[in-house]
């Protein structure tokens, strides 16, 4: 008589991560490494001695285990990307910084300017113009 039960333990680890950029640089493929543990359970039949001359068999329980693993595959937005509706959208950089990467700093007077474009390019508040947003426009009435 055997008797069979089963389990199974799923442990899922990142081996890898950056694979390769889709267009534009904002997708990532990414890689996860799962490993799957199944645990099968039955009845073994094992024989004893008793006594040097005597044999008796006894029924017990016994595990095997058999482990397999798998490499799944999916997108996902590259670092300095958001997903925004299905989409990597580029995240804007902070209002005193430009560039790829937002390390540059933006060459406008303080206070006198909206934020800089991905060039460096002053964006003037109202009232003010110039390269960097230093000279006052001043209107008559």
């Amino acid at each position: 008589m055997l008797h069979y039960s089963c389990f199974q333990i799923l442990l899922a680890t990142i081996s890898f991560s950056l694979q390769t950029k889709g267009m534009e640089n904002s997708t990532c493929l990414k890689s996860m490494k799962t490993k799957e543990t199944i645990y099968v359970r039955r009845i073994c039949k094992t024989t004893t001695r008793r006594l040097f001359v005597f044999r008796k068999t006894v029924y017990r329980w016994c595990t095997k285990s058999m482990t397999s693993y798998k490499i799944e595959r999916f997108n996902e937005c590259c670092p300095g990307y958001l997903n925004i509706s299905g989409k990597c959208e580029k995240v804007p950089c902070p209002v005193s910084h430009y560039g790829n990467d937002c390390s540059l700093s933006c060459p406008c007077e303080t206070d006198q300017y909206e934020r800089c474009d991905d060039n460096g390019t002053c964006l003037c508040s109202p009232g003010w113009t110039g390269n960097n947003c230093s000279q006052g426009c001043f209107y008559n009435a």
